[in-house]
C-alpha cells in the first residue's frame, strides 16, 4: 500500500494545482483539520475554494466539524457516513471567481 500512496502536507495556501489545475491533476483525497471556522467569512470562502481547486474530478475533501457549512462547500456533494461527514468534486467544473 506504501507504494501507491503519496501524502503531502502543505499550507492550504500552497497547495499544488490550486491555481489552474490540469485535467486529471489534483488530489484524491484532501483533509482540513477545522481552522476554517476561525477565519473571517471571506477568508474562509477564498480558501474553500482553494481547498476545492486542489482536489481532482470525484476527490474528497475532509473537514473538522465546525468547518461544515454549505457556503463554503455548495459545489461538493455532501456525502454522510457513520461519524463523518466529507465532501465530493464532480465532474461539473465550479465558476469560480477570480480571489
Amino acid at each position: 500500500l506504501r507504494s501507491a500512496v503519496r501524502f503531502e502536507c502543505a499550507p492550504a495556501c500552497d497547495l499544488p494545482g490550486m491555481q489552474s489545475p490540469d485535467a486529471g491533476s489534483g488530489y484524491h483525497v484532501v483533509v482540513s483539520r477545522g481552522h476554517l471556522v476561525r477565519l473571517e467569512p471571506d477568508i474562509a470562502r477564498r480558501l474553500a475554494l482553494r481547498l476545492y481547486r486542489a482536489l481532482r474530478a470525484h476527490g474528497f475533501l475532509i473537514v473538522g466539524p465546525g468547518d461544515h457549512d454549505d457556503r463554503l462547500f455548495g459545489e461538493l456533494e455532501p456525502l454522510v457516513a457513520p461519524g463523518v461527514l466529507l465532501y465530493r468534486k464532480g465532474l461539473t467544473p465550479q465558476v469560480e471567481s477570480r480571489s
